[in-house]
C-alpha cells in the first residue's frame, strides 16, 4: 500500500486517510491472526520485513505492532511444541518474550 500511497501524489488529504487506514487495518488483522505452524509465523516476518523496507524515512509504528505480537506468536508456539513433546516446565527465553504484550506475562494457549 505503501506504493500506492506514493505513487498516486498528490492526492485527497480523504483519500490518503483513507488509504492509511486500510494500511493500518491490514496490518492490525495479520497481527492478530492465530499462528499454527512455523511458517505462519514466517509469513508474518516476511510482511514485517517488507514493511521496513518499504516504508523509508517512515514512522515505525506499524512494524512495532506486527513485532511485538510475532515474537509472542514465536514465543507461545515453540512454549507449545515443547509441552506436546512432553517437557512438563518450558524454560526458555520464549516465557520472556511473551512479557512483550502488556509488560506480563501472557497465557499461554495449550490447545
Amino acid at each position: 500500500m505503501n506504493e500506492t500511497m506514493r505513487a498516486f501524489q498528490p492526492m485527497p488529504d480523504a483519500a490518503m486517510d483513507g488509504l492509511s487506514q486500510g494500511h493500518t487495518a491490514v496490518v492490525e488483522a495479520l497481527a492478530a491472526e492465530p499462528i499454527s505452524t512455523s511458517a505462519d509465523i514466517a509469513d508474518k516476518l516476511r510482511v514485517l520485513a517488507d514493511l521496513i523496507e518499504s516504508d523509508e524515512g517512515g514512522v515505525l509504528f506499524l512494524e512495532t505492532i506486527l513485532l511485538e505480537a510475532t515474537l509472542h506468536d514465536l514465543g507461545a508456539f515453540r512454549i507449545r511444541e515443547a509441552i506436546a513433546e512432553g517437557y512438563g516446565s518450558v524454560e526458555t527465553i520464549y516465557g520472556e518474550l511473551l512479557q512483550l504484550r502488556a509488560g506480563e506475562f501472557g497465557k499461554i494457549d495449550r490447545a
